[in-house]
């Protein structure tokens, strides 16, 4: 299949609503004659020699050119044109003429003929071919065409959505039915029962689908010869409206017509089909039967495997249960003795917190004894310290009141020995210094007894 833009003017619609149609085609062989080469390492470009040759044919141009053969004496090429009354202009421009190559010092000569490879039906081969049959019968005459390469994927139900990818049999037959009635129609790839004898199966590489082969029967001669005479060198193009471009493409693919020589759709064959799909079913319900039987000996035995897995699973379930039973057991005793050993601990330590317990109540007590001794010692300390500073207070009361005194009565003989004055005055001098000395040394003696009480107090304290 070859997917191209150009489009030739001798189209012939064979289904405007599918979107198919018929494109002629003709194929020529181009050669071109290698010159002798002197020197080693020239190679030849096959892509400079399509060129030149595509050059060569302006303003005609090959809808496919391809290398076909290569030897050291010669290039052979195989070339499609869009018409066939392009044929003999191209033929001519290119027969004898010479191609320069660069890197090349002598020219390529070129020769170009038709190619034969494609041998279509014509009237006499069938008429030939049909001479000694009855031609009375259907299938025995000239009226069935074999059309083989059509994709399926053109020939599909636009509505159906489906993964197989096969061709709908009304749409083919409303396609054909262009050229006449028709009468009969088989593709063998919708016939499951007759794919191998047929091999419809072949790979196409649009979308990875299909080709299938068809057989048309006609219900007149006129629409056999008509279709034999349309298809012939003729290509099947399906146009794309739309694609991801946004543009219009045609896809072309190469089919292959032929008149039906094995009588494929004469009633001899039609019944042997029939036949042959009747055992076929008759063999296919068989192998199914024997593939249910076998399929229910199957679960039964699955089924017997599965009891006998059961029954395995139990036991061993059982047997685990015990030795997680004989497990917990162990480590149950395991447990007590372990709780045991702990109990026993936590007695110990609970002797001993009682121990300590007692000892440091004792302690306590008798922290407490001596505190309170302590204290009735600072409170002893205090009492005397307060009566010796009474004490003190007093006598030094008593010192000034004496003082006192003294000062009114030497004021009152002051006041009668007014001679005496000075004498008096030294005398009381003298008598004041003895008394500051006496203070002093009752001060310091004072000072001593508290600072002796003081000191004992704070020894007592420690």
């Amino acid at each position: 299949m070859v997917t191209s833009n150009k489009m030739s003017d001798d189209i012939i619609t064979l289904s405007e609503e599918r979107g198919l149609y018929l494109q002629p085609y003709c194929r020529i062989n181009i050669k071109a004659q290698i010159p002798e080469i002197k020197g080693v390492g020239k190679s030849i470009s096959n892509w400079e020699i399509m060129e030149k040759l595509r050059a060569a044919i302006q303003p005609y141009e090959f809808s496919l050119l391809k290398v076909e053969s290569i030897t050291r004496e010669m290039v052979t090429f195989e070339g499609e044109l869009l018409t066939r009354q392009s044929k003999k202009p191209v033929l001519h421009m290119l027969n004898g003429k010479q191609l320069k190559l660069s890197g090349f010092s002598s020219a390529f000569a070129l020769s170009a003929s038709e190619n034969k490879s494609d041998n279509y039906p014509t009237q006499h081969d069938w008429e030939s071919f049909f001479a000694d049959m009855d031609q009375t019968e259907y299938g025995e005459r000239p009226d069935t065409v074999v059309i083989d390469n059509l994709p399926c994927y053109w020939f599909m139900d636009p509505g159906h959505h489906s993964t197989d990818h096969k061709p709908n049999q009304d749409i083919v037959m409303q396609v054909f039915s262009k050229f006449g009635t028709i009468r009969c129609l088989h593709i063998p790839l919708l016939d499951k029962y007759h794919k191998s004898a047929d091999n419809p199966f072949q790979t196409f590489s649009f979308n990875n689908q299909l080709n299938f082969k068809v057989y048309i029967q006609y219900e007149e001669y006129q629409g056999f010869c008509l279709a034999i005479h349309q298809l012939k060198g003729m290509k099947l193009q399906y146009r794309l409206n739309r694609t991801q471009d946004g543009q219009k493409k045609e896809m072309l693919a190469k089919i292959q017509v032929d008149f039906d020589k094995t009588g494929h759709l004469n009633s001899k064959n039609i019944r042997k089909r029939r036949f042959e799909k009747l055992k076929l079913q008759q063999l296919e319900k068989e192998a199914d039967d024997k593939a249910k039987l076998e399929q229910q000996k199957k679960e039964e035995l699955e089924r017997q495997r599965e009891s006998e897995k059961k029954r395995q699973e139990e036991e061993r379930r059982r047997q685990q249960l015990e030795e997680e039973k004989r497990r917990k057991e162990k480590y149950q005793e395991k447990r007590r003795q372990k709780n045991q050993r702990k109990q026993l601990r936590q007695q110990k330590r609970e002797r001993l917190r009682q121990l300590q317990l007692q000892l440091q109540n004792e302690l306590d007590q008798r922290r407490k004894n001596a505190e309170e001794k302590l204290a009735i010692m600072n409170l002893e300390n205090k009492n005397r310290a307060k009566q010796l500073l009474t004490y003190l207070l007093q006598q030094i009361a008593n010192v000034h009141i004496e003082k006192v005194r003294k000062c009114q009565e030497e004021e009152r003989k002051r006041k009668q020995l007014a001679g005496e004055e000075s004498l008096r005055r030294r005398l009381i001098n003298k008598i004041k210094k003895q008394e500051s000395r006496k203070r002093a040394l009752k001060r310091e003696l004072l000072c001593r007894q508290i600072d002796g009480s003081l000191l004992r107090s704070a020894i007592v304290k420690k």
